[in-house]
């Protein structure tokens, strides 16, 4: 699985991450601190936990940048922020 930063700031960054099957297929994966992890693959959007494109993400970042790894590391997905607040968890 190949990464590649797409983008970074002071809310957030976003990486394209190469699918293992298809090497002409990239996922976008975003984390935003105030609004979580975002996964555009189908395991991320229908089951809405953390996929394995997020997980890469996040492997690379302990590794390479670890100030943002411990900023973001505990971050619950963008689906899992809204489903409590939905249902008046938070």
């Amino acid at each position: 699985m190949q990464l590649e930063e797409y983008f970074a700031d002071n809310e957030g960054f976003i990486y394209y991450v190469t699918s293992e099957r298809d090497e002409t297929l990239k996922y976008l994966v975003a984390c935003d601190y105030d609004d979580g992890w975002w996964c555009g693959c189908d395991d991320h959007y229908y089951r809405k936990h953390e996929c394995k494109h997020i997980r890469a993400v996040k492997e690379h970042l302990q590794e390479k940048c670890p100030k943002i790894y411990l900023k973001s590391k505990n971050m619950k997905t963008f689906a899992e922020i809204q489903t409590e607040k939905s249902t008046g968890a938070c």
